[in-house]
Protein backbone atom coordinates (compact mmCIF):
# COMPACT_ATOMS: atom_id res chain seq x y z
CA UNK A 1 0.00 0.00 0.00
CA UNK A 2 1.52 3.31 -0.66
CA UNK A 3 0.96 6.66 1.05
CA UNK A 4 2.17 9.78 0.22
CA UNK A 5 3.18 12.60 2.69
CA UNK A 6 0.70 14.25 5.16
CA UNK A 7 0.95 17.91 3.76
CA UNK A 8 -0.18 16.43 -0.14
CA UNK A 9 -3.09 14.42 1.86
CA UNK A 10 -4.68 17.14 3.43
CA UNK A 11 -7.68 18.48 2.31
CA UNK A 12 -8.39 21.87 1.55
CA UNK A 13 -11.17 22.36 4.24
CA UNK A 14 -8.00 21.70 7.15
CA UNK A 15 -6.48 24.66 6.20
CA UNK A 16 -9.52 26.58 7.16
CA UNK A 17 -9.80 25.63 10.53
CA UNK A 18 -8.80 27.27 13.55
CA UNK A 19 -6.04 25.84 15.39
CA UNK A 20 -8.32 24.19 18.21
CA UNK A 21 -10.16 22.56 15.69
CA UNK A 22 -6.97 21.20 13.86
CA UNK A 23 -5.60 20.07 17.57
CA UNK A 24 -8.78 18.51 18.24
CA UNK A 25 -8.22 16.35 14.89
CA UNK A 26 -4.35 15.70 15.37
CA UNK A 27 -5.73 13.99 18.37
CA UNK A 28 -8.18 11.79 16.86
CA UNK A 29 -5.89 10.55 14.83
CA UNK A 30 -3.68 10.08 17.34
CA UNK A 31 -5.76 8.01 18.95
CA UNK A 32 -6.65 5.94 15.49
CA UNK A 33 -2.73 5.91 14.97
CA UNK A 34 -2.56 3.86 18.40
CA UNK A 35 -5.39 1.60 17.88
CA UNK A 36 -3.84 0.76 14.69
CA UNK A 37 -0.40 -0.24 16.58
CA UNK A 38 -2.38 -2.38 18.55
CA UNK A 39 -3.89 -3.93 15.90
CA UNK A 40 -1.36 -4.55 14.04
CA UNK A 41 1.27 -6.17 16.81
CA UNK A 42 -1.96 -8.87 17.63
CA UNK A 43 -2.42 -9.64 14.07
CA UNK A 44 1.55 -10.15 14.08
CA UNK A 45 1.18 -12.13 17.01
CA UNK A 46 -1.76 -14.29 15.54
CA UNK A 47 0.84 -14.57 12.31
CA UNK A 48 3.56 -16.06 14.43
CA UNK A 49 1.58 -18.49 16.40
CA UNK A 50 -0.06 -20.16 12.94
CA UNK A 51 3.33 -20.29 11.64
CA UNK A 52 4.41 -22.14 15.14
CA UNK A 53 1.37 -24.32 15.02
CA UNK A 54 2.10 -25.22 11.25
CA UNK A 55 5.45 -26.17 12.28
CA UNK A 56 4.80 -28.23 15.19
CA UNK A 57 1.75 -30.40 12.87
CA UNK A 58 4.27 -30.74 9.96
CA UNK A 59 6.92 -32.32 12.63
CA UNK A 60 3.75 -34.21 13.93
CA UNK A 61 2.81 -35.12 10.41
CA UNK A 62 6.63 -36.74 9.78
CA UNK A 63 6.90 -38.68 12.92
CA UNK A 64 6.13 -41.51 10.83
CA UNK A 65 9.50 -40.65 9.10
CA UNK A 66 11.12 -41.77 12.33
CA UNK A 67 9.48 -44.93 12.93
CA UNK A 68 10.23 -46.18 9.79
CA UNK A 69 13.88 -45.65 10.66
CA UNK A 70 13.33 -47.42 13.67
CA UNK A 71 11.80 -50.27 11.71
CA UNK A 72 14.54 -50.63 9.19
CA UNK A 73 17.09 -50.48 11.83
CA UNK A 74 15.75 -53.75 12.76
CA UNK A 75 12.93 -53.36 15.73
CA UNK A 76 10.61 -56.26 15.03
CA UNK A 77 7.22 -54.65 15.25
CA UNK A 78 5.59 -51.34 14.52
CA UNK A 79 4.65 -50.89 17.85
CA UNK A 80 8.32 -50.59 19.27
CA UNK A 81 9.50 -48.75 16.41
CA UNK A 82 6.49 -46.28 17.82
CA UNK A 83 7.50 -46.48 21.12
CA UNK A 84 11.17 -45.85 20.14
CA UNK A 85 10.65 -42.50 17.79
CA UNK A 86 7.87 -41.50 20.72
CA UNK A 87 10.79 -41.04 23.11
CA UNK A 88 13.27 -39.65 20.51
CA UNK A 89 11.03 -36.72 19.40
CA UNK A 90 9.77 -36.21 22.91
CA UNK A 91 6.30 -36.60 22.05
CA UNK A 92 3.27 -39.23 23.82
CA UNK A 93 3.53 -42.50 22.04
CA UNK A 94 -0.03 -42.11 21.69
CA UNK A 95 0.46 -39.16 19.16
CA UNK A 96 2.71 -40.55 17.18
CA UNK A 97 0.86 -44.10 16.79
CA UNK A 98 -1.89 -41.81 15.99
CA UNK A 99 0.21 -40.30 13.03
CA UNK A 100 1.81 -43.45 12.30
CA UNK A 101 -2.17 -44.91 11.76
CA UNK A 102 -2.76 -41.96 9.45
CA UNK A 103 0.47 -42.72 7.44
CA UNK A 104 -0.78 -46.36 6.89
CA UNK A 105 -3.95 -45.40 5.43
CA UNK A 106 -2.81 -42.83 3.25
CA UNK A 107 -0.46 -45.63 1.85
CA UNK A 108 -2.93 -48.20 2.15
CA UNK A 109 -5.00 -45.40 0.10
CA UNK A 110 -2.89 -44.84 -2.44
CA UNK A 111 -1.56 -48.68 -2.97
CA UNK A 112 -5.66 -49.61 -4.07
CA UNK A 113 -5.59 -46.18 -6.53
CA UNK A 114 -3.30 -47.20 -8.64
CA UNK A 115 -4.46 -50.84 -8.94
CA UNK A 116 -8.04 -50.01 -9.42
CA UNK A 117 -6.60 -47.66 -12.37
CA UNK A 118 -4.48 -50.76 -13.57
CA UNK A 119 -7.63 -52.82 -13.29
CA UNK A 120 -9.74 -50.16 -15.29
CA UNK A 121 -6.77 -50.10 -18.12
CA UNK A 122 -7.16 -54.00 -18.30
CA UNK A 123 -11.19 -53.89 -18.52
CA UNK A 124 -10.30 -51.83 -21.62
CA UNK A 125 -8.29 -54.06 -22.83
CA UNK A 126 -10.62 -56.98 -22.86
CA UNK A 127 -9.60 -59.19 -20.08
CA UNK A 128 -12.50 -60.73 -17.79
CA UNK A 129 -12.74 -60.07 -13.92
CA UNK A 130 -11.58 -63.97 -13.62
CA UNK A 131 -8.08 -62.78 -15.48
CA UNK A 132 -7.60 -59.86 -13.52
CA UNK A 133 -8.02 -61.01 -10.42
CA UNK A 134 -5.73 -63.59 -10.84
CA UNK A 135 -2.98 -61.48 -12.35
CA UNK A 136 -3.31 -59.22 -9.09
CA UNK A 137 -4.26 -62.07 -6.85
CA UNK A 138 -7.42 -60.49 -5.82
CA UNK A 139 -10.61 -62.12 -5.10
CA UNK A 140 -12.94 -61.75 -8.11
CA UNK A 141 -15.17 -59.15 -6.04
CA UNK A 142 -12.47 -57.21 -5.51
CA UNK A 143 -12.12 -56.39 -8.75
CA UNK A 144 -15.84 -56.38 -9.51
CA UNK A 145 -15.71 -53.19 -6.72
CA UNK A 146 -13.28 -51.35 -8.29
CA UNK A 147 -15.12 -51.16 -11.79
CA UNK A 148 -18.32 -50.35 -9.44
CA UNK A 149 -16.73 -47.51 -7.96
CA UNK A 150 -15.54 -46.33 -11.50
CA UNK A 151 -18.75 -46.38 -12.31
CA UNK A 152 -20.37 -44.23 -9.59
CA UNK A 153 -17.15 -42.20 -8.90
CA UNK A 154 -15.24 -39.04 -10.16
CA UNK A 155 -14.42 -40.73 -13.31
CA UNK A 156 -14.56 -38.59 -16.19
CA UNK A 157 -17.85 -39.80 -18.11
CA UNK A 158 -15.55 -40.06 -21.84
CA UNK A 159 -13.06 -42.49 -19.57
CA UNK A 160 -15.96 -44.29 -18.41
CA UNK A 161 -17.15 -44.79 -21.93
CA UNK A 162 -13.93 -46.41 -23.68
CA UNK A 163 -14.51 -49.02 -21.24
CA UNK A 164 -15.65 -51.96 -23.37
CA UNK A 165 -17.10 -55.12 -22.95
CA UNK A 166 -14.99 -57.96 -24.29
CA UNK A 167 -16.37 -60.31 -26.73
CA UNK A 168 -19.09 -62.23 -25.69
CA UNK A 169 -17.49 -65.64 -26.36
CA UNK A 170 -14.41 -64.75 -23.80
CA UNK A 171 -16.33 -63.48 -21.14
CA UNK A 172 -16.27 -65.62 -18.23
CA UNK A 173 -17.58 -65.09 -14.32
CA UNK A 174 -18.44 -61.43 -14.02
CA UNK A 175 -20.16 -59.13 -16.37
CA UNK A 176 -17.69 -56.42 -18.01
CA UNK A 177 -17.90 -52.98 -16.70
CA UNK A 178 -20.45 -51.86 -19.56
CA UNK A 179 -23.30 -54.10 -18.06
CA UNK A 180 -23.94 -51.80 -14.81
CA UNK A 181 -27.04 -54.47 -13.72
CA UNK A 182 -24.30 -57.13 -13.37
CA UNK A 183 -21.78 -55.07 -12.24
CA UNK A 184 -23.86 -54.10 -9.10
CA UNK A 185 -24.81 -57.87 -8.92
CA UNK A 186 -21.67 -59.03 -8.85
CA UNK A 187 -20.77 -57.28 -6.00
CA UNK A 188 -23.56 -58.87 -3.78
CA UNK A 189 -22.67 -61.62 -1.49
CA UNK A 190 -23.87 -64.15 -4.02
CA UNK A 191 -20.78 -66.07 -5.72
CA UNK A 192 -20.90 -66.00 -9.65
CA UNK A 193 -22.06 -69.20 -11.20
CA UNK A 194 -19.78 -70.77 -13.71
CA UNK A 195 -20.55 -73.03 -16.57
CA UNK A 196 -19.31 -76.38 -16.49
Amino acid sequence: MMFTTPEKQLPETFHRLCWRDLRAVADYHDAMARELRRRADRLQKIDAMQADCAAQVDQLADSYKTVLAYIAKGYNSADSAIAAAARDLGLPEHTVAGWWRVFIQNRDRRHREERNSAILKLVQLGMTNEDIAQRFGVHENTVSRAISDSLSGPLPPTYRRSLKKPPRSSRRGFSSVTDPVRVSGSASSNPPQHEG
